[in-house]
């Protein structure tokens, strides 16, 4: 089992202060990972670690 931990898109709007909106733009990003979101019948899951390295770069 993976050590990765998945949030829905009402806590990645928590953590980064953002709203839906801007969630779905970053995941619709061309540069971003498609292997951070994930997909169990309608619920969308965001991995924590990619979406941290993703929005700040110069961290990772």
């Amino acid at each position: 089992m993976s050590d990765r931990s998945f949030i829905p898109a009402s806590r990645v709007c928590e953590k980064y202060d953002i709203s839906r909106t801007t969630v779905w733009r970053i995941v619709n990003d061309p540069s971003f990972p498609k292997e951070a979101i994930r997909r169990v019948g309608r619920a969308v899951r965001y991995d924590i670690a990619l979406l941290d390295a993703f929005l700040n770069p110069q961290e990772a």
